[in-house]
């Protein structure tokens, strides 16, 4: 699915659309619990999705917005909206020289140390700019995980424990 999401997304962008917009209307539209439930389900025809998205402009905004929102409704794809939303962002990110990456932490990071990697990532790959996606999961139980431009650096306690079972394993197998 991340395959269509991109071409969603490459074709709103190249529309005029603009990702930021996309990304508020689309938290908001998601925000309406009961809206959204209907919109994304099966059972309610494309075409009444459409008319209701029609009636919501502070929702779906005239131009790229609704007409994607539209589409999207008619063939039946807007579960796909928060990926979409992704994609756009990764896409414009990386027309201006930039990488989106998702940064995974046993605990929150400071903003200066968060600033300080979103730096020396620019330097290591290249960039003009970073922006990462973060998550707190205390089951790493100490360290992070990154994932930027196909790249994992998994320097958590528990990435290090499974690099280590792995060693231990392939010195028994020689």
């Amino acid at each position: 699915m991340g395959e269509l999401a991109d071409r969603y997304a490459q074709a709103f962008l190249e529309a005029g659309g603009d990702q930021a917009q996309l990304a508020r209307s689309a938290l908001a539209l998601e925000g309406e619990a009961a809206l959204w439930e209907a919109l994304t389900s099966p059972a309610v025809e494309p075409e009444e999705k459409r008319r209701v998205l029609s009636r919501l402009p502070e929702l779906a905004p005239p131009g790229p917005v609704s007409r994607l929102f539209g589409l999207m409704a008619e063939r039946g794809r807007l579960p796909l909206l928060p990926q979409v939303v992704r994609s756009a962002r990764r896409l414009s990110l990386e027309a201006e020289g930039g990488a989106l990456g998702r940064l995974t932490c046993a605990r929150p990071l400071e903003e200066e140390a968060l600033e300080r990697l979103k730096g020396a990532l620019c330097r290591l790959h290249h960039l003009k700019k970073v922006e990462l996606e973060t998550a707190v999961d205390p089951g790493l139980l100490g360290g992070f995980r990154l994932e930027l431009q196909g790249v994992t650096y998994d320097k958590s306690v528990r990435g290090g424990l499974a690099a280590l079972a792995r060693t231990l394993e392939e010195g028994r197998t020689q």
